[in-house]
């Protein structure tokens, strides 16, 4: 099992009750895909830099928002957003925003050209998503890696890869989250 370090810059959301942070190179569309997860009914936490904790107990790894970026989105074309006055017109039940959640579920976004990706997957690779393991501090996060290409609804990718390991998740007894198959 490969580990990689937690980056310090992503997007931090909660997601069916799931805290999900996409990570990705800057420039990749992180904070749009985000805009149209919160139209989805998705709710931010923090855009760019969460700070991160270690709770002891359980042990749990927490991103929190910096006071100064609450509710607050960049998108490149529009500037920034605030995501609290764009959506102040839904039911106030609906949570857009909290200041902090517990991580259990990363996704990093890759660029790819579609047809050069799928040739470079063997049949098993094709079946089979590409799960990673971020480290931070001797908390691990599970976490996959996603393909962007043009015409892939990405946004509906991620909401069923967060249901999916929900559901994987559920079926463990342990405190740690488990996928079914390690790469």
């Amino acid at each position: 099992m490969t580990m990689l370090q937690l980056p310090s810059h992503g997007v931090l959301l909660k997601l069916h009750n799931i805290g999900i942070y996409l990570i990705g190179d800057s420039g990749i569309g992180k904070s749009e895909i985000a805009l149209q997860l919160i139209h989805q009914g998705a709710c931010l936490i923090c855009d760019d830099a969460p700070n991160f904790i270690v709770n002891k107990n359980p042990e749990q790894i927490t991103g929190h928002c910096p006071k100064d970026f609450y509710g607050l989105l960049h998108i490149h074309d529009l500037g920034i957003i605030n995501i609290m006055e764009i959506f102040s017109s839904d039911p106030p039940e609906r949570e857009i925003f909290k200041p902090s959640q517990t991580i259990h579920f990363i996704i990093e976004l890759v660029a790819a050209d579609r047809l050069s990706v799928i040739k470079k997957q063997n049949p098993q690779q094709l079946l089979s998503p590409v799960h990673q393991y971020w480290q931070y501090h001797n908390q691990t996060i599970p976490g996959i890696r996603m393909h962007l290409y043009p015409g892939r609804n990405i946004p509906i990718m991620i909401k069923t890869a967060v249901m999916q390991f929900s559901a994987l998740s559920h079926k463990t007894s342990s405190n740690h989250y488990h996928l079914s198959a390690e790469q």
